[in-house]
């Protein structure tokens, strides 16, 4: 499995896959892969055509996405939401190579989520606060899949990381309350 991730001498990861049970993936938000990276020298990571959206903070140091057309530069605190099914890339800085903490996830409602954010957003990017420290979310989550929690477990984390994404949006509460309460309302009718 190491070999599968060999990226010695340019990053150091901590990272986690995750293949999710039938319940999960037709009920709930679930991790693909989540973890930690430090770039040790600037490199590209480019990708597309992944069934995933990936949220983001920069930890430390620098660097930049491009997607859609738009390339930004980003810095220590900020944070990106995608939605992988498109072309992106992201780069880490010469001088100042970065940390991320991140996840690819997917799921019920997902779609959804990623389309209410990129309707009040013009760029992906958005800065991390008190009320949604991402990159804490995203270790808690990653403790939860390397401890082997119930997928329903990563679901909240996931739901708490995509409501305090959503909320820095600053997305009008209603809407917002509105598809959370489909949500729950979907997932209430499909009792176990």
């Amino acid at each position: 499995m190491e070999k599968m991730f060999s990226s010695e001498g340019v990053t150091k990861s901590d990272r986690m896959l995750h293949t999710p049970g039938m319940f999960a993936k037709n009920h709930l938000l679930y991790v693909q892969e989540v973890g930690r990276l430090e770039s040790l020298v600037p490199h590209v990571c480019r990708r597309e055509n992944l069934d995933s959206y990936l949220i983001f903070e920069v930890v430390a140091g620098k660097g930049s996405i491009s997607t859609e057309g738009q390339t930004i530069e980003l810095h220590k605190g900020e944070c990106v939401w995608i939605d992988c099914h498109k072309t992106f890339e992201h780069v880490s800085s010469e001088d100042e190579p970065w940390k991320l903490a991140w996840v690819h996830f997917n799921g019920n409602c997902a779609a959804e989520f990623y389309e209410l954010f990129h309707k009040k957003n013009a760029v992906p990017v958005f800065k991390a606060s008190e009320k949604a420290d991402v990159a804490e979310l995203i270790g808690k989550i990653l403790d939860g899949v390397k401890d082997n929690v119930s997928e329903l477990a990563i679901h909240s984390m996931l739901t708490q990381l995509v409501t305090g994404c959503l909320q820095e949006a600053k997305i009008p509460w209603r809407r917002f309350a509105s598809l959370l309460m489909r949500t729950i309302r979907n997932l209430v009718s499909m009792r176990c």
